[in-house]
């Protein structure tokens, strides 16, 4: 079995905490960067092991809110932005490909965002709440859990 990246974090992090640790003097600096590699592993190991999921669902659920944005109601330029980013898939499950969609998509909700907020129809109220849910779910799917060090 090989080990994933989040357990070689953790490992590490078990490491620092459980053999270096109790080897440096409790008021040293290094027992300070010490700790602080650890929790740093810790929250990173939470990290690697959900990115890529957090990543392409986060994409996918915008497509969908541009796609069904894109048949509203909104300024022309708008409506083809949203199209595009509707219509746009990734190539693959690499961070280095989700992210900067990721990124390219988070500008489009903004935008549409911008758009939807001060308009008084039904649809935009209801669309401004959808896109709310959707960055409440996303700072939830974030959240790491701190350690007790």
């Amino acid at each position: 079995m090989k080990p994933g990246i989040d357990q070689l974090l953790m490992a590490l992090a078990t490491t620092l905490a459980a053999r270096i640790l109790p080897q440096l003097e409790t008021q040293s600096y290094a027992t300070g960067d010490a700790r602080i590699a650890a929790l740093l592993s810790v929250l990173l190991a939470q990290e690697a092991d959900r990115a890529a999921d957090t990543l392409a669902r986060e994409n996918r659920e915008m497509r969908m809110l541009f796609l069904t944005a894109s048949r509203l109601d909104l300024i022309p330029a708008l409506r083809v932005r949203l199209a595009h980013d509707a219509a746009t898939e990734e190539a693959d499950l690499k961070l280095s490909t989700l992210s900067p969609a990721h990124d390219r998509y988070t500008e489009t909700l903004m935008a549409l965002q911008i758009a939807v907020e001060t308009l008084e129809d039904d649809w935009a109220r209801a669309l401004n709440r959808e896109i709310w849910q959707f960055l409440v779910a996303s700072a939830e799917r974030r959240m790491l859990v701190m350690p007790a060090m």
